[in-house]
């Protein structure tokens, strides 16, 4: 499964960055590889990864955390997915977690007129945007 990533290896041969899908294995794209996607980032979670300093640019791991084990702790900008069974989507999103009469607690996106709205999907997986590499 992640042996048979794409991988990026240092002088010393440790495997410092790794790809979860090639183009034509892009679960966006060739909707099939979703499972084999999810697979990957559930077994993955479960390791600890310290930041690696290259090039003055740190490199986080992405940590994709299921909702039900853990909720963000701020409003950060996060990524935010769906499971199979909801449709696979994603959207970039924020955290509310009070209840201020005006936003109650969830996920809120920004729709076609820049507001700010609840997401209208389960939402399984998050991860923070800055842990991203894009």
């Amino acid at each position: 499964m992640v042996e048979n990533s794409v991988k990026h290896l240092d002088e010393s041969g440790e495997v410092w960055r790794f790809f979860l899908y090639e183009d034509k294995t892009n679960p966006q794209s060739s909707p099939a590889y979703w499972d084999e996607y999810f697979t990957k980032i559930k077994f993955l979670s479960k390791f600890e990864v310290d930041e690696i300093l290259d090039d003055r640019r740190v490199i986080r791991p992405v940590v994709w955390n299921n909702v039900i084990d853990s909720m963000p702790q701020d409003d950060r900008p996060l990524q935010v997915l769906s499971s199979k069974e909801d449709g696979e989507k994603q959207a970039s999103a924020t955290y509310n977690s009070i209840d201020d009469g005006d936003y109650q607690p969830g996920f809120y996106m920004l729709d076609e007129n820049r507001d700010e709205v609840l997401v209208t999907f389960k939402v399984c997986w998050w991860a923070y945007d800055d842990y991203l590499p894009y």
